[in-house]
């Protein structure tokens, strides 16, 4: 029997910036990674206890006639990570300095992207559930946080544009 995909959008997108570092911006609809600019998110886990396995995925939907927005600047290919945060982000109250840490070994993915919306995602495949887990949440930050340039883009489920979480079930 195959297995059946169930898959996630964020549901919180929060953007945490170094030099406004107290200062808490709700949640968005677009992600921002850079240098300074960095990203916590949030995705509703399924109630499903037959998982078999988790994947995040990213991909920038890209036709050349009504691309959905995205925007990359610098050196290509940008890169950053995605870690696991060790709770759940609050869109009320985070902030540069005050934001859940990142997990103990949490790192999960890397992903590189082109201008021309290529990408490649290295990591985040085959993972563990967490079945009595309600949520998942992670940081995206840059694989270097010294480089210039950053990538943003507006995130849609039609056509599919970029992170989403799927749970596999049997």
């Amino acid at each position: 029997m195959p297995a059946t995909p169930h898959r996630q959008f964020p549901h919180l997108i929060i953007p945490i910036k170094r030099f406004e570092p107290n200062t808490a911006f709700g949640t968005k609809t677009e992600f921002d990674i850079e240098r300074d600019i960095w990203t916590e998110t949030l995705f509703d886990m399924p109630d499903v206890q037959n998982a078999i396995f988790c994947t995040l995925d990213f991909q920038l939907f890209v036709n050349g006639e009504s691309d959905p927005p995205f925007k990359l600047w610098g050196a290509e290919p940008y890169v950053f990570n995605v870690t696991e945060l060790s709770s759940v982000p609050n869109k009320d109250t985070d902030s540069w300095n005050h934001r859940p840490a990142a997990m103990a070994g949490g790192y999960v993915a890397n992903i590189q992207v082109w201008r021309n919306g290529t990408s490649k995602v290295t990591g985040g495949q085959w993972m563990a559930c967490g079945k009595s887990k309600t949520t998942v949440q992670y940081l995206l930050h840059p694989a270097d946080p010294y480089r210039d340039g950053g990538i943003t883009w507006f995130e849609l489920d039609q056509p599919l544009h970029g992170l989403t979480y799927t749970v596999y079930t049997l």
